[in-house]
């Protein structure tokens, strides 16, 4: 009797707890609110950590052929922003991930091998933020389990 209580709670409570956020069917209008709410929202400790993952990849080398950043560092942080405020492109990554782009011509954001790269690319992971049911809205404090993963130049 015991042991099937305990089946039927499990059941019951593991959803609410397991799941995360999956991207996959939402409307476009809706990832691009959720892009915004990032930009406004995310905290230092995600901004750090998606920096660090961009300098180890190389993309803030002075010079080379490889690609790379060319618009100054400083003013990185508000092109992300702009970038997640109002994206010309969002494409979903699997269930729980997403490529955030923005075009900024004429303004030069990296090079690649001699050419001219416009546009800056997020990469985002949704996984460990909380699932929504319908009519249910995010705080800020959720979003702090979003990760910012990486920044590139791009097209």
């Amino acid at each position: 009797m015991m042991r099937r209580w305990f089946i039927l709670v499990s059941l019951a409570v593991l959803p609410a707890f397991s799941s995360g956020l999956t991207l996959q069917g939402m409307e476009p209008s809706q990832l691009r609110r959720y892009a915004a709410m990032l930009g406004e929202h995310a905290g230092a400790s995600q901004w750090q950590r998606l920096w660090q993952a961009t300098r180890q990849r190389g993309y803030f080398a002075a010079d080379g052929e490889r690609l790379r950043f060319v618009v100054p560092m400083r003013e990185l942080p508000t092109v992300a922003r702009q970038t997640l405020n109002a994206p010309d492109d969002l494409e979903i990554e699997g269930a729980s991930q997403m490529r955030i782009r923005r075009n900024f011509d004429p303004v030069v954001i990296g090079t690649i091998d001699g050419k001219l790269l416009h546009g800056l690319c997020l990469a985002v992971d949704w996984s460990d933020a909380p699932a929504l049911r319908p009519g249910e809205a995010w705080s800020p404090a959720d979003l702090f389990h979003v990760s910012l993963r990486l920044a590139e130049p791009c097209e």
